[in-house]
């Protein structure tokens, strides 16, 4: 299925970006994209979420389809008209990735923080703090961390969301991380970067606020993007293809 092959895809090519691609439940929303795209029916459209439906610019303009994977038909339409062209676009679509973010009183997530005050909690940072779960198990098995399966919101302060693999859970649980775009907005770090992007047109999906980090809390900036495919890499691929194709239609 296309889901199955998303998940070789990323576990070969991209093993960092695992603990990211099963808690968003990312996998389903895409692999019913590229059902559709590879089998057009009304039916296979009725299953795409609505955050990923083809916006009028997307069915007349031929464009990377990388763009497709951004949940925000605006910003999807602005790549089209802009940066089609750009040979790095998907440094840009995993620059815009790394800035998903929910809002949330930043009162419930942090004692420090004495009274309802709006906010927003990048996504790829709660991710990078909950870590895998070889990391939890450690964390679980550590004396420094034993308190952190007990540990309850709202936090101590914005160092224990991010340093706390309980902490950080409990906050993806609590800001419905796992239901997807319906509730994701973006940084508006992003239009610092480009700032072609924006426009009055997407301001409903920019975040107010504050947003919660921890500048002592090492975190990667960016979703990392694939390795470069190698032969022995496409090999597997194919043969994996090849293979679930077989049993599939058998």
């Amino acid at each position: 299925s296309t889901s199955l092959m998303f998940s070789l895809f990323n576990g070969l090519t991209r093993p960092d970006v695992l603990p990211w691609y099963t808690p968003t439940k990312w996998y389903k929303h895409l692999s019913e994209l590229v059902t559709w795209q590879l089998h057009p029916t009304r039916d296979m459209y009725a299953r795409v979420h609505p955050k990923y439906r083809p916006s009028a610019l997307q069915v007349t303009e031929s464009y990377p389809t990388f763009i497709d994977w951004c949940p925000f038909h605006a910003l999807r339409d602005k790549l089209i008209l802009m940066h089609a062209a750009n040979t790095r676009i998907d440094e840009i679509v995993l620059d815009i990735a790394s800035h998903y973010c929910v809002e949330v009183d930043l009162s419930k997530l942090v004692r420090t923080v004495p009274r309802p005050t709006p906010g927003y909690v990048r996504l790829w940072d709660i991710i990078q703090a909950m870590g895998d779960d070889e990391a939890a198990k450690q964390s679980d098995l550590d004396p420094l961390h034993r308190d952190d399966a007990a540990a309850l919101l709202p936090a101590p302060d914005a160092a224990s969301i991010f340093q706390s693999v309980s902490h950080a859970r409990q906050t993806f649980r609590l800001l419905r991380m796992d239901e997807g775009p319906s509730l994701y907005k973006i940084d508006p770090a992003l239009f610092n970067m480009y700032p072609e992007l924006y426009s009055p047109d997407v301001s409903d999906i920019v975040a107010s606020g504050t947003l919660l980090q921890c500048r002592s809390v090492q975190l990667l900036a960016r979703i990392p993007p694939p390795a470069r495919l190698d032969k022995a890499t496409l090999r597997v691929y194919r043969h994996f293809a090849d293979w679930a194709l077989t049993v599939i239609c058998a």
